[in-house]
């Protein structure tokens, strides 16, 4: 069984993000809870996010959709049984974190094992011969990339894990935290 037949089974949806063309775009074959519209809806308002909805995940992964990973949200009892499930697929990796921002709600995240923030930081560096990477994080699915970052930053509101584990806390994302990081480091807008 693979992940779109774990959903299925268990009657969930969420988002798909591909690869299209050298962009990420967002899947998303309904959006039949109000977590699921919600983030939709934040996500499009606040960062000009697009998705697109679809048929069928699998008709798109069929057709060959560069999947870069999955991300459910829900009350925890909701998304237990799909981390479980999801846990027993070999080459997949996920993760259930609470959602910080809204603590009645926690988030998924489903992804092949090559594929996680930590690869993600490996081969940038590699691609680009960098010898020091440094990364921002709020959740514990941050954790991962922290471990593959020299320096690691977590805003104010960041959870404590994520906290415990960074070089240093900055003012919280609600205050621009990272931007202010930057330019503080820089000196000057990027």
């Amino acid at each position: 069984m693979g992940v779109v037949e774990a959903m299925d089974g268990l009657g969930v949806s969420g988002f798909l993000y591909a690869m299209d063309r050298g962009e990420v775009k967002v899947y998303y074959e309904n959006l039949d809870t109000a977590p699921l519209k919600a983030f939709r809806d934040h996500r499009a308002r606040v960062f000009n996010k697009k998705f697109e909805k679809v048929g069928s995940y699998k008709e798109m992964i069929d057709g060959g959709a560069n999947t870069i990973y999955f991300t459910l949200r829900g009350a925890r009892g909701e998304l237990a049984p799909v981390y479980n499930e999801f846990k027993k697929i070999s080459g997949v990796g996920a993760i259930l974190c609470d959602d910080n921002y809204s603590p009645d709600l926690c988030f998924l995240e489903c992804y092949g094992i090559g594929v996680s923030k930590s690869a993600a930081v490996d081969f940038i560096r590699a691609r680009g011969g960098y010898s020091h990477v440094v990364g921002f994080g709020d959740n514990l699915n941050d954790l991962p990339l922290f471990q593959a970052c020299d320096e690691r930053y977590a805003p104010g509101n960041a959870l404590p894990e994520v906290k415990k584990a960074a070089t240093a806390v900055i003012a919280p994302n609600t205050e621009d935290g990272v931007a202010r990081w930057l330019l503080s480091r820089h000196g000057r807008a990027l």
